[in-house]
């Protein structure tokens, strides 16, 4: 859990404590802190700003998928080589036609008649399970 609801509060207004570069936590790649202090309230100085921010290099972010499609005589052709991980770590391929599932690999030849018309598209997983989905791409064989 990312604490987000945590505030610097003065004369009745509240700043943030924490700011993040995503609000999805898994996303989460860099954090800012602001935190004000007022050692002796109601006396000059008012307060005394300290800040600080980390960048995980560490973080295990999420895939990206992309494909591309060609038609062979042997069907269709799936190619997943543009998918990509941030930490360059191995993915794992899934390929779909519609909500069914037809195949794995980077390179899939999807066998199918000729002419037909199917709802492709492709789901890729690191090895810490975090997922990629490329947009769906309605191909004709």
């Amino acid at each position: 859990m990312v604490a987000d609801r945590i505030t610097n509060a003065r004369d009745g207004l509240a700043r943030a404590l924490f700011a993040f570069n995503s609000a999805t936590p898994s996303d989460i790649a860099a954090l800012h802190v602001d935190l004000y202090v007022d050692v002796d309230p109601g006396k000059p100085p008012v307060e005394t700003r300290l800040t600080t921010g980390v960048h995980l290099r560490n973080q295990n972010q999420r895939p990206s998928a992309a494909f591309t499609t060609s038609a062979s005589p042997q069907g269709l052709i799936l190619n997943g080589s543009g998918s990509s991980d941030p930490e360059g770590e191995p993915l794992s391929y899934t390929w779909y036609d519609g909500a069914t599932a037809i195949g794995s690999g980077i390179v899939f030849t999807y066998a199918v008649p000729a002419g037909s018309s199917h709802s492709i598209s492709l789901k890729v997983h690191d090895p810490a399970a975090l997922e990629g989905v490329a947009p769906t791409k309605v191909v004709t064989a």
